[in-house]
């Protein structure tokens, strides 16, 4: 059975993979594991609004994955969380992902 801790940790990374599932935040991550960018770069890189580029970037930073600072009058975004770039590269593909010795299952259709 697991403990309370163990529950609270694992409600804590399902919500981490929750706000990750959206493709624009994946996308967002992906942009910043290169280096800190501005919103108004991070918005023309992805053809997208300033106003939908601060939305996600704003759920992005409650969760602690990145942060925002503010550098004139532009806000500069950059990864909080250490393994953000472990994680994605994993999630692009999970065969070339830096060995962590968890070995990768390969999906089964069927076995959910």
């Amino acid at each position: 059975m697991l403990s309370v801790e163990e529950k609270q940790q694992i409600s804590s990374a399902a919500a981490l993979f929750k706000l990750l599932s959206h493709p624009v935040r994946v996308q967002i991550l992906d942009l910043l594991t290169r280096g800190p960018q501005s919103v108004s770069e991070i918005a023309s890189e992805l053809a997208l609004s300033q106003s939908s580029v601060s939305k996600h970037l704003s759920q992005m930073r409650d969760a602690d994955i990145i942060s925002m600072e503010r550098q004139g009058v532009q806000m500069i975004c950059s990864v909080r969380m250490k393994c953000a770039e472990t994680l994605l590269a994993c999630a692009k593909d999970p065969q070339s992902a830096p060995s962590s010795g968890v070995v990768p299952v390969p999906f089964r259709p069927g076995c959910e």
